[in-house]
């Protein structure tokens, strides 16, 4: 499991500024090769899971490793937060586990997949979720009720599938078809046909999504599988491209990217040009920004980001606070010396009072001796 750290940056494409991309941890985790991982909204939880049939859990504020979850008898191949109070995780013995985060209970079990679950995905409402299977199966999950609420047969083994932005659209890989289905009817889906297969995929925003094929080409669609673009970033990534995953920070969009040769890549994503019907360069979109060759050039397997960015104002009002705490330091001084004043005082009381009891008690013995 490897950490990685990126400095704030400018979301200007005037200044596109190369960005350090420094390692934060780097150890061994799971008894065999870590399957997927998923980070918690607020940033503060890491989990993964193996074909050592484990969930292991990370506190990401101490970087350290609290906890594991025994209950799959298959690899875990996928994991999904629920906002920060629910845990989703897939495996290959055909079953979706639910765990509630709070104290790690396992709460329900979704069954129903007659194969290997290879992928979950959750609405941005964390009411619903999407599974995808090797049964030829995609099934729509009532998270509220925990029960199967849709079906749809597919041609072939699923692989992947992921919700849009807001959840408007939802997309599912085939091999080399990616499917891409209206989520208000579920029906006359898009199928786009790839020239081989497609080994990962993200959108971009609710209306535009980019997948990877012949390892190192990007193909950039539009939600009714109109091509934006085609770029092969072979000389950029080198290797295969393994994983690759969009986030947000503030006003900036971030696009990433882990290799099969132990490269991290990181491009700044100007997406409000996508909203163009073609552009004619891919670098007009995509603006690279840091690169990491980690030492050994592991074979990474999966892909996860959280970005953080404090904003001016909170930054102001801390300065405005700071402000007037010092002008009221003084008068903060004198009330503390009157609370001092009154605990002496009471405590005196307090002591004045025992000694009146014990005197009371003595006498009361004196006259039970002489009765």
């Amino acid at each position: 499991l490897y950490g990685f750290s990126l400095d704030e940056i400018s979301c200007e494409k005037t200044n596109p500024t190369n960005q350090k991309l420094s390692n934060l941890y780097g150890y061994r985790t799971h008894n065999g090769y870590v399957k997927c991982l998923s980070i918690s909204d607020d940033g503060k939880l890491l989990v993964t899971g193996g074909v050592d049939e484990l969930i292991k859990i990370y506190n990401l504020e101490r970087n350290k490793e609290v906890g594991d979850l025994q209950q799959h008898s298959g690899a875990v191949t996928s994991l999904k937060f629920v906002k920060n109070s629910h845990l989703l995780s897939g495996s290959e013995d055909r079953t979706i586990c639910i765990w509630r985060v709070s104290n790690w209970t396992l709460m329900h079990v979704l069954g129903g997949h007659k194969g290997t679950v290879n992928c979950i995905s959750v609405h941005p409402s964390n009411k619903l979720a999407m599974s995808i299977s090797s049964d030829r199966t995609l099934r729509l999950w009532n998270l509220i009720e925990g029960r199967i609420a849709y079906i749809k047969r597919l041609q072939g083994c699923g692989e992947i599938v992921k919700w849009s932005e807001q959840g408007n659209y939802f997309a599912a890989v085939v091999n080399d078809n990616l499917i891409i289905f209206d989520a208000s009817s579920n029906e006359n889906p898009t199928n786009v046909k790839f020239p081989t297969k497609i080994s990962c995929m993200c959108w971009l925003s609710d209306f535009a999504l980019v997948a990877v094929f012949k390892n190192t080409h990007l193909k950039i669609l539009k939600f009714n599988g109109e091509n934006l673009a085609t770029e092969d970033i072979s000389n950029v990534c080198g290797q295969r491209i393994r994983e690759i995953l969009f986030c947000k920070s503030g006003d900036a969009n971030f696009f990433v990217a882990s290799t099969s040769d132990g490269k991290i890549l990181v491009w700044k994503v100007f997406i409000e040009l996508l909203s163009k019907e073609k552009f004619e360069r891919f670098d007009q979109i995509f603006t690279l920004i840091a690169v990491n060759i980690v030492q050994g050039q592991p074979r990474f397997t999966c892909l996860e980001a959280h970005f953080y960015k404090k904003s001016e104002n909170v930054i102001s009002s801390a300065k405005v606070e700071n402000e007037e705490k010092e002008k009221n330091e003084p008068i903060k001084s004198e009330s503390r010396k009157n609370n001092e004043k009154l605990k002496k005082e009471k405590m005196n009381g307090k002591n004045e009072k025992k000694v009146f009891a014990n005197k009371k008690n003595k006498l009361a013995v004196k006259r039970q001796k002489r009765k």
